[in-house]
């Protein structure tokens, strides 16, 4: 485990390096496939295949 300090810095550059590129829409993450909810059993099978690139995202 780390330290608090570590832990400390960690966070603070994270609040001010990390969040505002988020906001700003700097990052925008790959997505490989958006299922409904209803099939996250095959969401879950998808991601135990180590080949695929991006994210897959679950709809309500």
């Amino acid at each position: 485990a780390r330290d608090r300090e570590f832990k400390q810095v960690l966070r603070d550059d994270i609040w001010s390096q990390v969040w505002p590129k988020l906001s700003a829409g700097d990052f925008k993450p790959t997505l490989y496939r958006v299922l409904p909810f209803a099939e996250a059993a095959e969401a879950h099978r998808l991601m135990e295949d180590s080949s695929l690139l991006g994210k897959i995202v679950l709809s309500f």
